[in-house]
């Protein structure tokens, strides 16, 4: 051996010079694209812009079916109820499947953004119902756009929260702040962190007011 590191080799280049590389063979050289062609985007990345391209397009229809409905429904009462069973009917589809579609999932996040219908929501978790909220909003949230990833990713945190996962309830209700700084509800429970006040040591919502009205 002449002394040289047998990890580090020489790639040559057109100039004959080489170029250090901290691989064990020699490198093939870049790809030139030839010109007046352009360079395509990597098939990961199309695959990604046509996904949020098709998620915002879900998201546009359901913001003018909830407009419909709302109109259908008679107004925003009957509505909210009519959003109650639709929740309980996709928490039953994403326990047996592990999954909704996302037109599904766009009409929730969209109903979400109604703040009576989140705090509906929020208590059904506060009432110690045993179903996997964690799982079940951490899938919304991943599968939502601002301004709609918010409340899900809210609900989330206080799950996460309630069940002891400090570091995913953090990382949640840091995202909420990102999404909407002047999210009280989101602000509360990172107070509540900081604090260090143990999930057990706050007595549930849902035993200390009523059941929001088509709660359940």
């Amino acid at each position: 051996m002449d002394g040289a590191d047998p990890v580090v080799s020489q790639r040559p280049s057109s100039a004959g010079t080489g170029r250090r590389t901290a691989v064990g063979r020699v490198s093939r050289p870049p790809r030139t694209v030839p010109h007046g062609r352009r360079r395509r985007r990597p098939r990961h990345g199309r695959i990604a812009a046509t996904a949020t391209s098709r998620t915002r397009r879900a998201l546009d229809e359901a913001e003018l079916q909830f407009v419909a409905r709302v109109v259908a429904d008679g107004g925003i009462g009957p509505w909210r109820t009519a959003a109650d069973q639709r929740f309980r009917t996709a928490l039953t589809t994403f326990a047996r499947h592990g999954r909704l579609s996302r037109r599904v999932v766009a009409d929730l996040v969209v109903a979400l953004a109604d703040q009576p219908t989140r705090d509906r929501r929020w208590w059904v978790v506060e009432s110690g119902d045993d179903a996997d909220w964690t799982a079940f909003w951490l899938h919304l949230s991943r599968r939502a756009l601002p301004p709609y990833r918010a409340e899900p990713l809210f609900l989330l945190a206080w799950s996460a929260w309630r069940l002891g996962d400090v570091g995913l309830a953090r990382a949640a209700a840091n995202a909420v702040l990102t999404q909407d700084p002047g999210h009280r509800a989101a602000a509360m429970l990172l107070a509540l962190l900081w604090l260090g006040v143990q999930p057990g040591r706050l007595p549930s919502l849902a035993v200390r007011s009523a059941a929001p009205a088509g709660a359940s």
